[in-house]
């Protein structure tokens, strides 16, 4: 089955005919989600767009397809190679709990979301979802917690803007820190967190720390992060670690290429350039100059691994 990606720059490009495969909970949402992401095209998400098994695309006008190509090159003309991501990463404490927390700030994330991000407790290796909005250093966060709840909010998106005056997590950002609250319902429990590393392919490309990207796609008993680096070649991930969640433990690291510098960089959101497709494969997206494309890993019983099947 052919993939079909959306891309902000491009918009529409077939990666191998006009058929493609759709994970079954994303199904019912197609024509929405379809009719939501050409609407936004520029300036939203650029998300996977898979139409359901055997279905083809829906048509589209000869100039309409004209005019969001043309959108792509205008787009790109100025740098194909700079990117969205301006992301922090931060430890530290929520209440008695110790949690890695990753943060990326865009503009154009839809809905009025202005951040996005994921953040797991060092005790159970759970990456959660969150998204928010930003005010200056004041930021408002809440978390996902159903894969339902990603789609409906982040996938899909909605025409109006997302609520954020009751949401959970409460940051004031400073260049070194990032200090607050997080009421889980019961009780308040006190933020207190340092900054470790920073990505930003705004423009030249600037790389702080190590930086780990906790994804969003995460398997019953794995969980996927990527750590990037800055190559000579530019920012990419450059490994992909599979974490344990029974152990909180990494036990397997996946490595990437520094030439072509590519990987995990093609998303709008960083946290969802590694998804789950059919069959619990486990897809790596990459960046090419065009649409993009990725690679896809099985789980092997017999090594207790993954391997690259394509």
């Amino acid at each position: 089955m052919g993939r079909t990606f959306i891309d902000w720059r491009g918009c529409l490009a077939h990666r191998s005919g006009k058929r493609c495969a759709l994970p079954p909970a994303w199904a019912p949402l197609y024509s929405q989600r379809w009719a939501f992401m050409v609407q936004q095209s520029v300036g939203r998400s650029c998300h996977r767009c898979e139409a359901r098994n055997g279905e083809t695309f829906p048509g589209v006008g000869l100039m309409s397809k004209w005019l969001l190509i043309l959108t792509g090159i205008l787009a790109m003309a100025g740098d194909a190679r700079a990117g969205w991501y301006q992301v922090e990463n931060f430890e530290g404490r929520v209440g008695s709990d110790t949690i890695r927390l990753s943060l990326q700030r865009y503009d154009g994330f839809g809905s009025g979301i202005t951040v996005e991000g994921s953040y797991y407790r060092d005790s159970d290796l759970t990456p959660v979802a969150l998204y928010g909005k930003a005010a200056g250093g004041s930021l408002e966060l809440c978390e996902i917690t159903s894969e339902a709840e990603l789609l409906k909010t982040i996938i899909q998106g909605s025409k109006t803007p997302v609520e954020t005056a009751g949401c959970p997590l409460k940051l004031h950002v400073t260049p070194d820190r990032a200090t607050g609250t997080w009421f889980d319902g019961a009780e308040t429990r006190a933020v207190d967190l340092t900054k470790v590393a920073t990505l930003d392919d705004t423009g030249d490309g600037a790389l702080t720390g190590d930086v780990e990207i906790p994804f969003w796609a995460q398997m019953p008993t794995q969980v996927f992060i990527g750590l990037y680096s800055q190559t000579s070649s530019g920012i990419c991930m450059t490994k992909l670690r599979v974490g344990n969640k029974a152990t909180g433990k990494i036990e397997q690291e996946i490595a990437f290429p520094d030439e072509p510098c590519d990987a995990g960089m093609l998303m709008t959101p960083i946290y969802l350039n590694v998804e789950i497709g059919d069959d619990e494969t486990v897809l790596v997206n990459f960046r090419d100059g065009r649409m993009g494309f990725a690679r896809s890993f099985k789980f092997d019983a017999g090594t207790n691994k993954f391997r690259q099947v394509d």
